[in-house]
């Protein structure tokens, strides 16, 4: 008889203690047990270790004064609590790296991971792994359908790729481009180029094959950096309409540009250097930036936080400054 398929749930948090507490209790609850949940806490502040124990996920505080990682682990419901804090924020690129690469370490058949605030159904791996596409050993990734919480399409996924016309961005078709609701997705699947780490189901020799997320990005294109990886090394992703999850924070509508659009652009430029052909590589990046300061030049407007921003993202893709170069909440 065939052994069911182990599955190791990672989960990154910062400074989001009780949307933590939330996301593990949906792990705890799922239809399909998992063997192990993993999480790894950027640095937060003593609420989420102290919100833990009170939960029992953990038994003991870290120091948070240490400059070297610590880890704890428990069993909570015949489910293995691994948590490890890291002396630093190092993003969620920093944070999936590791987790990914603990993971990594034991023998499990697929690797979930999540943002802390994203709360899967409870029957969402259990749809996942009984999907038919979950059989086909060339498909990679199963995604569930993530939802705001008033129940709208929240699939930022990208359904094609450009990385060879470089007067063209590297993609204009998203899944919510292209679909209103959940219930309007191909119910047998459908086919996409790049996942967000908020929900993905990871086959575990994938990360054997092509290795782990590239840290440096620290936030943003990390995942869609793997997601190019995972398709170069012929596998496919897809998204599973049936397993749903709820995605509890939105957007933020933000008018001026800040610490995060820098990331944005710096690392959107490696993505460019990395992928792209010799006309991405070495032209879209510049005409991006010319279109930009000509709407600001438009506006009559002299040089913006929008333009040193761009500017800077731009410098440090292009000579690839990658890790934390600016701190997160200050000006660029």
């Amino acid at each position: 008889m065939k052994q069911a398929p182990s599955v190791c749930a990672v989960i990154v948090t910062f400074n989001r203690a009780e949307l933590l507490i939330e996301c593990i209790e949906s792990l705890v609850n799922q239809s399909y047990p998992l063997d192990t949940i993993m999480i790894i806490d950027n640095a937060s502040s003593i609420d989420t270790p102290h919100l833990m124990i009170k939960y029992r996920y953990i038994t003991a505080y870290p120091d948070i004064e240490s400059n070297i990682i610590w880890s704890t682990e428990t069993e909570y419901q015949g489910i293995r609590i691994s948590y490890t804090r890291l002396p630093e924020n190092t993003g969620g690129a920093g944070g999936f790296h590791e987790g990914m690469r603990r993971a990594g370490d034991d023998s499990f058949d697929w690797v979930w991971l999540m943002d802390d605030d994203v709360i899967p159904d409870s029957d969402c791996l259990e749809k996942l792994l009984k999907s038919n596409l979950c059989l086909q050993q060339d498909v990679g990734v199963l995604m569930p359908a993530r939802t705001t919480m008033n129940g709208e399409l929240a699939a930022y996924e990208k359904v094609s790729l450009n990385y060879s016309n470089p007067v063209k961005p590297y993609s204009s078709e998203s899944v919510m481009g292209l679909y209103r609701t959940v219930d309007e997705l191909p119910e047998s699947g459908l086919e996409i180029k790049t996942v967000a780490f908020e929900g993905p189901l990871i086959r575990k020799k994938i990360i054997d094959e092509i290795g782990l997320p590239e840290k440096d990005f620290f936030i943003i294109g990390d995942d869609t950096d793997y997601s190019i990886r995972i398709s170069k090394a012929g596998y496919k992703l897809f998204i599973i309409p049936s397993a749903r999850m709820v995605r509890k924070l939105v957007q933020p509508e933000v008018s001026e540009w800040g610490w995060k659009d820098y990331y944005y652009v710096r690392n959107m430029v490696i993505l460019d250097r990395l992928h792209g052909n010799f006309w991405v590589r070495y032209f879209r990046s510049f005409l991006y930036f010319s279109w930009v300061m000509m709407k600001e030049i438009l506006k009559y407007k002299k040089v913006t936080t929008k333009i040193r921003i761009l500017y800077k993202g731009l410098r440090d893709g292009l000579f690839n400054r990658l890790g934390k170069t600016v701190q997160p909440g200050s000006k660029v």
